[in-house]
């Protein structure tokens, strides 16, 4: 049974990304910084059958508590690594505020690519890893507003192409999606409006489940070829001139 680590698994693409690895037959650490009722009731019911998943409680921007993580796990034995964990603090770039720029890179960018140093250097990865990070179109054709959340992203696609370019074993790949609803995005009071969709060519929103299809898919496949890939779903966004 293959083991995968999602971070930022609580909700989301991260979790329908967990959900979609257990479905194909693997074991999942489901990483969040708190436990929701929720999830805890969903491990416990995937659980009854047999153990598939485990909750990995802990803070990914904390080194002390990514430290304790990475010490119980055995040598060798992470197969998958999704990169997940990211916030959003939109604003104009004149007007970030230190605070936020300091979030917005230490958990989208340091934080994940430190896991992963952590895990490589403890020897928890096992030979020929996948390493998916989530990027986002706002990372190749960055929209006004969208400040420090774009370059977070275009830093973890650079991050993706030059780890594939040092490193022959592990195989790096990095999703870059468009729009998703999530649970988050379909309580703005625009999401409904037909203005929400005019830029994007099929007319709607990725489903988070469709962007995790895509993560499973390039964890299954023996595509070393594409390491350091950047693979944009985005619906057709970036194929427009009305921007991203």
């Amino acid at each position: 049974m293959r083991k995968i680590i999602v971070t930022g698994a609580a909700r989301g693409i991260g979790y329908a990304a967990a959900m979609a690895f257990i479905k194909k037959g693997s074991f999942v650490f489901f990483n969040c910084r708190k436990v929701s009722p929720e999830l805890e009731k969903m491990c416990n019911e995937l659980n009854s059958k047999a153990k598939c998943s485990e909750t990995a409680v802990f803070d990914i921007t904390r080194e002390d508590e990514v430290t304790s993580f990475v010490k119980t796990l055995e040598n060798g034995t992470i197969d998958v690594l999704v990169l997940n964990a990211g916030i959003i603090r939109d604003n104009l770039l004149p007007s970030v505020s230190n605070s936020d720029w300091v979030s917005v890179m230490n958990t989208n960018f340091w934080s994940n690519v430190n896991f992963y140093k952590s895990l490589y250097e403890n020897h928890k990865l096992s030979e020929n890893c996948k390493i998916i990070s989530l990027g986002s179109i706002s990372g190749v054709r960055p929209r006004e507003g969208q400040g420090p959340y774009a370059v977070s992203k275009s830093m973890l696609i650079s991050w993706t192409r030059n780890m594939a370019a040092k490193n022959g074993s592990d195989i790096f790949y990095c999703v870059s999606p468009g729009p998703v609803a999530t649970d988050l995005i379909k309580t703005a009071p625009w999401y409904n409006r037909p203005e929400a969709f005019e830029r994007i060519p099929q007319r709607r929103f990725a489903d988070p489940d469709e962007i995790a299809e895509l993560i499973t898919m390039l964890a299954t496949e023996n595509l070393p070829i594409a390491s350091g890939s950047n693979i944009v779903i985005d619906g057709g966004i970036t194929l427009t001139t009305k921007g991203s």
